[in-house]
């Protein structure tokens, strides 16, 4: 699937009511409206195309921004990347699916401890949101892991 091609499904599942339900949650104009299900479902068709998801994340698009955080490789998600698309973060709900995939990228732990501490408002619930998805979706971090978090929690 093509960049375009990608836009106008996204556009074509948008939903004036689901525009009227983001916006409310602080999402900006720049958005289709899709919902989660539709999103699901782009996502199943495209799988994994990591460039698809860096032109996607170029377009500012709300919509276009989660996709693009579903269908991004983990591992080729580097610190450039991940920098730059934080960097990009402007509400909640962007900030959840942003850090479901830096959750999954080998640079999460280092990511999560250094954006959890940072003043930004962004920046520092991605890192709070991050250090969630690693404690529900990670099994294998022992739980002194996360003893550093529980004095500030």
């Amino acid at each position: 699937m093509t960049k375009d091609e990608a836009l106008k499904a996204l556009e074509a599942a948008g939903s004036a009511q689901t525009r009227k339900t983001y916006a409310r949650h602080g999402i900006g104009p720049n958005m289709f409206g899709v919902s989660y299900a539709a999103l699901g479902k782009l996502e199943k068709q495209i799988k994994r195309d990591h460039a698809l998801a860096r032109q996607l994340w170029i377009t500012g698009n709300h919509d276009a921004r989660v996709l693009a955080t579903m269908i991004a490789d983990p591992a080729q998600a580097d610190d450039t990347l991940l920098e730059r698309w934080v960097r990009d973060l402007d509400n909640s709900t962007l900030v959840g699916a942003f850090a479901k995939l830096a959750a999954s990228t080998p640079l999460a732990h280092a990511k999560a401890a250094a954006w959890a501490n940072d003043d930004d408002e962004w920046l520092g619930d991605t890192g709070w949101t991050m250090l969630s998805v690693l404690a529900m979706e990670d099994a294998s971090l022992p739980d002194p892991f996360f003893e550093p978090w529980l004095e500030t929690i």
